[in-house]
């Protein structure tokens, strides 16, 4: 009996030892598989001439060097972005994977020439990462602009994710996600826009957002009104603006609602009511800012600010025929008749839809340190 059981505990720690032999393989294979490709960080897309420029941005790992990080760029050059992927890992020494790829940069040419060029072979690609970040590069390849993030060891790639970080800390849903620009593409109703990037005295930051029509570049939108959109759907969480008269303000506790009703001719009123707090931050002038009449001056000035962007933004978008209040989905879907009517027709859109925008706030936060 004693020896039965003794021969039962032989064959377990037999069994475990030899899954441990396997595990131990497994990993030292994976280790060497990874340490024997170039793995791509960044991949910048150009539109050209003759087709696509694409280069790569990757960390150097044939370097052997482990006290710091060489990064490299390697480009490629094709008729498409396959094509030119291609020509890309022929001429790298070593294999290339986008697998773990966290940035892509479109310039402006790649991007006035049609998302579906630039991204249908990535959308066929099961081991892409669906959450990676896409931008607009305005002004600037990004060929030059990699291969000179590299000559100045300004780790691009780090400075991107500190970009994509305060995204995620402004707002309440990104949308420039890989995965969410190729589901927009493919929806009649989405107004699809996604963030370009400036390069200012070796500085690279987000300055507002790029507006596509049938998934082709259309307009660059500065800053404020990119804000402000943000703002009338709700999805800031912050919002810093600066009065004409120099006062400086940050807007809190932000809420968006919009309604749609019928009015009595049968057509539809879009209803946007806009609510926020705001703290003051800057008075650059001598003024009594604890005095209720001038509470409520900036109080009337703040909201105007709002009105006169918001309105604007809604004058664009009956004009170009954008979407930017995100409410073609609330007509599509709670009034059939009308969407049946409009959304082909441009000048029968601009008859039937008008918009009444109320904006209310109140100042929450009123410091200074007593002089």
């Amino acid at each position: 009996m004693k020896h039965s059981k003794a021969a039962h505990n032989l064959r377990v720690l037999s069994v475990i030892f030899i899954i441990f032999l396997f595990y131990l393989c497994f990993f030292q294979m994976e280790r060497k598989e990874i340490g024997d490709v170039d793995i791509v960080r960044v991949l910048g897309i150009d539109k050209t001439d003759e087709g696509y420029h694409l280069t790569a941005l990757y960390n150097d790992n044939s370097s052997g060097n482990d006290d710091s990080v060489v990064m490299k760029t390697v480009d490629g050059k094709g008729t498409t972005i396959y094509d030119a992927y291609q020509n890309l890992k022929r001429k790298n020494k070593r294999d290339v994977t986008i697998a773990h790829t966290s940035f892509y940069l479109l310039d402006s040419d790649a991007a006035a020439n049609g998302l579906e060029g630039c991204l249908d072979f990535l959308s066929r690609d099961q081991t892409v990462k669906t959450n990676s970040s896409i931008f607009i590069l305005l002004s600037t390849n990004t060929h030059d602009f990699l291969k000179k993030s590299v000559e100045d060891e300004t780790f691009v790639q780090d400075t991107l994710t500190a970009i994509t970080q305060k995204e995620s800390d402004e707002l309440r849903k990104v949308d420039n996600t890989l995965a969410s620009v190729i589901n927009h593409m493919d929806e009649d109703l989405h107004n699809l826009i996604i963030p370009y990037l400036v390069v200012e005295d070796e500085n690279l930051y987000a300055n507002g957002y790029a507006v596509f029509k049938n998934n082709k570049l259309f307009e660059y939108l500065d800053y404020e009104t990119s804000q402000i959109i943000d703002l009338a759907n709700g999805r800031l969480i912050t919002c810093p603006i600066c009065l004409s008269n120099g006062i400086g303000l940050e807007l809190t506790s932000i809420k968006a609602q919009k309604g749609i009703t019928r009015t009595a001719d049968n057509k539809l009123l879009v209803n946007l009511t806009i609510d926020f707090d705001s703290d003051i931050k800057e008075v650059p002038y001598a003024t009594e800012v604890f005095s209720s009449n001038t509470l409520s001056v900036i109080n009337e000035m703040q909201n105007e600010y709002i009105r006169q962007y918001v309105a604007a933004i809604i004058e664009f978008s009956i004009e170009y025929g954008f979407d930017f209040l995100n409410i073609n989905q609330i007509i599509a879907d709670e009034h059939k008749d009308v969407w049946a009517l409009i959304k082909d027709d441009p000048s029968a859109y601009a008859d039937m839809i008008s918009y009444q925008v109320q904006v209310s706030s109140e100042i929450a936060n009123n410091y200074v340190i007593t002089r």
